[in-house]
């Protein structure tokens, strides 16, 4: 069995699993959950386009090298908000001014920095 098929395999499960317990997690109103799996969706998210830019053949490895950055600069962005969010935000030892900043359900700069990933 070729491993490179098998860890993109892998990913493509991580990231079907996590968006499915993000959407469970958003219906029971479990909020460090859905940030824990938002956590941990952009390592499967890199596993899998890592193995689709293996699979792809020599004219079409520019697309396939743009992707694979793309997929790290989201990954990067998406674990800042979500790493903030469970430890920093979850302590709940901000001020006021902090808390409009760092907070995801108060749609400051954390929240910009989501959308910016998702874009």
């Amino acid at each position: 069995m070729d491993f490179n098929k098998t860890v993109s395999k892998a990913g493509s499960a991580i990231v079907t699993a996590t968006v499915f317990l993000f959407a469970i997690f958003l219906l029971i109103d479990f909020s460090m959950g859905s940030y824990f799996v938002c956590l941990i969706l952009p390592i499967g998210f890199i596993m899998m386009t890592a193995g689709l830019h293996h699979e792809c053949e020599g004219d079409r490895k520019v697309a396939a090298n743009i992707g694979l950055i793309l997929a790290a600069v989201y990954a990067t962005l998406i674990m800042l908000v979500y790493f903030t969010q469970l430890t920093t935000v979850n302590n709940e030892q901000l001020n006021e001014q902090a808390a409009n900043l760092l907070e995801f359900g108060r749609f400051g700069l954390i929240f910009n920095y989501d959308l910016l990933a998702t874009a």
